[in-house]
């Protein structure tokens, strides 16, 4: 009798599937849930407000990509007012400004 299965040349699967890694979110885990963008809004609402620094450190992103959230989304997606200020010898600090109410 003659041996009928067919050999076939590929591997087979392995469970990469379900060892798959999130790659929604490279947030670290202390960050409160919510969205990056509202989380960075949190910690410029703060009294002494956030630095670049402290910002890169709290999403885990390069210098680049926070500098594109602040101005893009947050100053001019969102309407906020940002506000930047330096004390002599300390690094630049990103602030929300006083939100003016509307003309009638």
């Amino acid at each position: 009798m003659a041996n009928t299965t067919k050999k076939t040349t590929r591997t087979p699967r392995t469970g990469k599937s379900a060892v798959r890694k999130s790659s929604r979110s490279n947030l670290k885990p202390a960050v409160p849930q919510g969205t990056k963008t509202d989380y960075v809004i949190t910690m410029l609402r703060r009294k002494d407000g956030a630095s670049i620094a402290e910002l890169m450190d709290a999403l885990g992103w390069k210098e680049p990509s926070v500098r594109a959230l602040l101005t893009a989304t947050i100053a001019k997606g969102r309407g906020l007012p940002l506000v930047k200020g330096r004390a002599p010898g300390d690094v630049t600090r990103y602030y929300i400004g006083v939100i003016k109410p509307a003309k009638d």
